[in-house]
């Protein structure tokens, strides 16, 4: 199979940094990550174990691990072996050159020794499926905001203000496959009280689910966006 994987700057950056990984930090943290137990379904496991084997590499350790995961996910995706994942990256290499203007090919021989270890680690991909089943829906919210409005009660003749309604206004922002699209609803005090009261309900019943998974189960579980609050 014969693709072309486009590569973004902080992609370009992750793979120098792989690439300039010593043979023993590679073989470190591809024995910690092969062991760990339970198996690891969140980023943020993987974060640490690569930290507790390579800490001179803390600074580096995010843009390591975001590469192999968003490398992983296109491997699952559409069902590539490394080697054809590493082809379809090295075809675009010669022309992607990083800002000091030393191209991306002339590093290559490093890179591919150590992302094709790296990316046959089995631990990664747990991680990668829990980041698609946390996202896998038609809407995504990216904000929301409860907005407080202010409006006059004005006289006959609009030249005094005899009094106010406060009300609310519920500011949704999200994205859909249309594209990012935004919903507004009107609200009074009972609404955002009722709201409230949903999202803590909501958020206990995920604290519950987790539990009875952990401790009852005994399969590794985490809430969807924990590790960013």
């Amino acid at each position: 199979m014969n693709i072309k994987i486009g590569l973004r700057v902080e992609q370009i950056r992750g793979l120098v940094i792989i690439g300039g990984l010593s043979r023993e930090c590679v073989s470190a943290i591809v024995k910690k990550l092969s062991n760990l137990k339970p198996v690891p379904i969140k980023p943020a496991s993987l974060f640490e174990a690569i930290l507790d084997v390579c800490p001179e590499a803390e600074g580096d350790i995010q843009s390591v691990l975001d590469l192999l995961l968003s490398f992983s996910s296109i491997r699952w995706q559409q069902s590539l072996s490394v080697k054809e994942l590493l082809d379809g990256i090295h075809s675009v290499a010669d022309i992607q050159d990083l800002e000091d203007s030393e191209g991306l090919s002339q590093r290559w021989g490093s890179i591919a020794e150590n992302l094709s270890e790296l990316l046959c680690i089995p631990s990664l991909l747990p991680v990668v499926k829990g980041m698609m089943l946390s996202y896998d829906y038609a809407n995504l919210m990216q904000t929301s905001n409860v907005l407080a409005d202010i409006r006059p009660i004005y006289n006959d003749e609009g030249s005094e203000i005899l009094g106010s309604v406060i009300s609310f206004t519920l500011r949704v922002k999200y994205d859909s496959r249309e594209g990012d699209k935004s919903l507004s609803i009107a609200m009074d005090k009972k609404d955002v009280i009722r709201l409230r009261e949903a999202c803590d309900k909501a958020l206990l019943k995920a604290s519950t689910s987790k539990k009875v998974m952990i401790d009852a189960a005994g399969i590794s579980s985490y809430v969807s966006g924990e590790d960013d609050v």
